[in-house]
């Protein structure tokens, strides 16, 4: 199946996916918000997979220090929401004043549930970068390796 690419000059990234996939861009007042959905239209009736991703500056995010601590408490709060599990969640040493995670689990939305992974960078310049890729339970891991190259091929220009 071919792919293509999806440019937004207004939010400033690019990304690649297959066709038939499409893209939803929002940007709301708290930043970019970006989906990356399979199938035709609006909602999950047919297939439910897709990838978000949320790019936004948190002033808080200023140090490496404010790096590990803002991991921490994302962390904290993933685990405490309602309907997430967490599997796994691995932190990524700091480099470059740039830290990072990555989030093994499932949520529950509308009474769906959904397997996902999630990555995500900070930097100490305040930029903050969450794609998350998911899909049914049944589905994910046919749909992972797709969902991966997607993720991987988003540029910010």
């Amino acid at each position: 199946e071919p792919w293509e690419t999806y440019q937004s000059v207004e939010l400033g990234f690019q990304v690649t996916h297959p066709a038939g996939w499409y893209v939803e861009e929002y940007d709301p007042s708290t930043g970019a918000d970006i989906l990356i959905l399979k199938g035709g239209g609006s909602g999950f009736e047919n297939d439910r997979a897709f990838v978000r991703v949320r790019a936004f500056l948190d002033q808080y995010v200023d140090s490496t220090e404010n790096i590990e601590l803002s991991i921490t408490e994302y962390e904290q709060a993933l685990r405490s929401q309602t309907g997430v599990i967490i599997r796994d969640f691995a932190k990524r040493e700091i480099e470059n004043n740039i830290g990072g995670f990555t989030i093994v689990g499932d949520f529950t939305v509308n009474d769906q549930v959904y397997s996902f992974e999630e990555r995500g960078w900070l930097s100490a310049a305040g930029q903050v970068l969450i794609l998350r890729a998911a899909d049914a339970p049944d589905n994910f891991a046919e749909s992972l390796p797709v969902m991966r190259q997607i993720m991987d091929s988003f540029i910010i220009e």
